[in-house]
């Protein structure tokens, strides 16, 4: 998975829409002061795609900014080829959406049927990526103050994670 654009409004500390376009650059690196939002960037990834937060399942409402009425998240990213575009929105009151589509080349989105349901999405999501958050947080989103999770973690944990990453089955 490479990660194309992340966008943000209401989402914690971004009260209004901000993007971040990682299209293009094979390297990049956010850099700011301490509580500038760096981390929150991720942790919006991770919403988009597991409706968690690097603190766990807590109540996607409590991640609303608090100068705002709902959150919208928006992440694009490559896979297999394929550019996608997951959304999550979380109002104050209501209920959140969720929805995934793939973008054509000329910008536009197909959705993806049956990813507007939880259960739907997370098939699809599982079946693409192939990782659970887990594994996502463990190797693709190192969490400030985790990076060693994967090191640290319990054998039967860490075959579990890299049985996800990589296709271990002809050894087991």
């Amino acid at each position: 998975m490479i990660p194309l654009r992340i966008t943000v409004q209401g989402f914690m500390c971004y009260r209004d829409r901000q993007t971040v376009d990682f299209a293009g650059a094979s390297l990049w690196v956010l850099a700011g002061e301490n509580g500038s939002g760096k981390s929150t960037l991720f942790d919006a990834m991770t919403v988009a795609l597991y409706g968690e937060h690097r603190a766990g399942k807590q109540h996607l409402g409590d991640l609303i900014n608090h100068h705002a009425d709902a959150f919208d998240v928006e992440f694009d990213f490559e896979c297999e080829g394929q550019a996608f575009r997951v959304k999550r929105t979380q109002p104050r009151r209501g209920s959140s959406t969720r929805a995934a589509f793939t973008i054509a080349r000329d910008g536009r989105e197909q959705p993806i049927g049956g990813t507007t349901s939880r259960d739907g999405f997370n098939r699809w999501r599982d079946e693409l990526i192939g990782l659970n958050l887990k594994a996502f947080t463990s190797c693709v989103v190192l969490l400030q103050g985790k990076a060693d999770a994967l090191i640290n973690a319990e054998p039967a944990d860490r075959m579990l994670i890299l049985s996800n990453l990589i296709d271990l089955s002809s050894y087991q």
